[in-house]
């Protein structure tokens, strides 16, 4: 039996290791044609010179797919990851800042609680509203989503007004705000010691990260186990055509050698929807096509700065920015060897729609240096500059109808699709791997329905 995956990025790559898990004997042959000339996909990292950055922010917790593989690649996080949040001027506590809801004056609160058990009431009847603001509104009340300026960050993740979006991001990508917001949670929240936070949150899983590689080196760990299972992997291999039967999937690809193709019985594709619903055949409706097109993406312009300081804050920190006025969404502070941190800072921006500042990266400089002092100017030893292509999927209103007609008409017992990009999901890095792992337990359970997997 063949099996064929389209993208190794880190969907792909787990995969191929479940179906290799799945085997009892090395009786199936797996393929993965990857476009780029690596590993990874969106899980990479950017070298220069003796310095690294990965491309974007990632955060790891120990019961992570990907920590139960390669453990030796992880080190805990003392204390657990520091995260703040930039909002009114100051550094407040990720994610919440009590101190803006505390100073509010006496009659204010009494509004905010009134409105805010109005709003959980609403809630709990299932009342979502019609788009992402309503979504956050119901939770968080007017008053507090006006005061956390939430709306302001949460439109920079998206490149669009919560009033565009629809309300399935809350659920997908904020569901720990319906949690957070619950009366007992809020409440003893806002009135419990930071300490006592911190304590609570160092009770889960530990969070854990790659700190010689970064992220990368995971990717590339991943892909040699894979192949020492006996996968393949094709890089610079660019997919131009997706041929369905009922036997089987036949991929058409190009190559520096030229046009190639490979026969499979099965295939798992991780390429973005909308490109698979142009390449494959027999085509799909000219209304698939056309929702096809209405898809979009959020592309990340990624500032890498090297700071002469051993730390910003903490070993590793995350702060976001719910400034209006920041076009970057959230920065991370790196502790390098030789008393250096590295800084990756994330701008979001749609790349038909709007075009960034040419002196974006002074800008988003002059802000780190005089406005929230994280560094002197003086210490800025180097920066570079790199663009991510479709890092996040844009949830417009009404997306979820154009995706499962599209989803409906190419995805069957032979092509299954996976991840972010394949399902036009947005998922943090352990909800991509899931997709993977679902997608090849779908093949392992229709091979041997029929017969073919061992």
């Amino acid at each position: 039996m063949k099996i064929v995956i389209l993208g190794a990025g880190v969907t792909g790559l787990c995969a191929a290791l479940r179906l290799t898990e799945a085997q009892s004997e090395p009786a199936t042959e797996i393929l993965i044609l990857e476009e780029k000339p690596y590993p990874g996909g969106l899980l990479h990292t950017t070298r220069r010179e003796d310095f690294w950055w990965d491309d974007g922010v990632f955060n790891f917790q120990g019961n992570n797919y990907l920590y139960k593989v390669l453990p030796e690649l992880f080190q805990p996080i003392e204390g657990g990851v520091l995260q703040k949040v930039w909002i009114q001027g100051g550094i407040h506590d990720f994610p919440l800042a009590k101190r803006l809801v505390l100073r509010q004056p006496k009659l204010a609160l009494l509004a905010i609680a009134f409105d805010y058990l109005y709003s959980y009431l609403r809630c709990s009847l299932g009342c979502d509203g019609t788009n992402l603001q309503d979504w956050l509104r119901y939770r968080l009340t007017s008053r507090l989503l006006r005061l956390s300026h939430l709306d302001y960050y949460v439109s920079k993740m998206q490149g669009l007004p919560l009033t565009e979006l629809s309300p399935s991001l809350g659920w997908q990508r904020l569901a720990a705000l319906s949690e957070l917001t619950r009366p007992v949670r809020l409440f003893y929240g806002i009135f419990a010691s930071q300490r006592k936070i911190q304590e609570i949150v160092r009770q889960r899983e530990p969070d854990v990260y790659p700190f010689k590689g970064g992220v990368g080196a995971v990717a590339g760990k991943l892909a040699e186990l894979i192949q020492r299972k006996g996968v393949g992997i094709a890089y610079g291999a660019r997919v131009t055509g997706v041929r369905l039967d009922q036997t089987g999937v036949e991929i058409e690809y190009e190559t520096a050698q030229g046009p190639q193709a490979y026969r499979a019985d099965y295939a798992i594709s991780t390429i973005p929807l909308e490109v698979l619903a142009e390449t494959i055949k027999p085509a799909i409706s000219a209304a698939a096509r056309e929702a096809a097109q209405g898809l979009s993406y959020l592309d990340l312009r990624l500032l890498f700065l090297v700071v002469k300081r051993p730390m910003i804050f903490d070993k590793y920190f995350i702060l976001y920015s719910f400034e209006p006025h920041h076009l970057w969404k959230r920065l991370l502070s790196l502790a390098l060897p030789n008393g250096l941190c590295a800084v990756t800072v994330e701008t979001g921006f749609r790349p038909r729609a709007e075009a960034l500042p040419p002196d974006l990266a002074s800008i988003i400089i002059r802000q780190l240096t005089q406005e929230l002092h994280l560094f002197a100017p003086e210490e800025l030893v180097a920066q570079y500059e790199a663009t991510v292509h479709r890092a996040y999927p844009i949830y417009q209103l009404r997306f979820e109808e154009k995706v499962a007609r599209i989803i409906s008409e190419v995805e069957s017992d032979r092509l299954r699709l996976a991840g972010r990009q394949g399902r036009f999901l947005y998922v943090t890095t352990p909800g991509a791997i899931q997709s993977g792992i679902d997608a090849a337990e779908r093949i392992i359970q229709a091979s041997k329905e029929g017969g073919l997997y061992t």
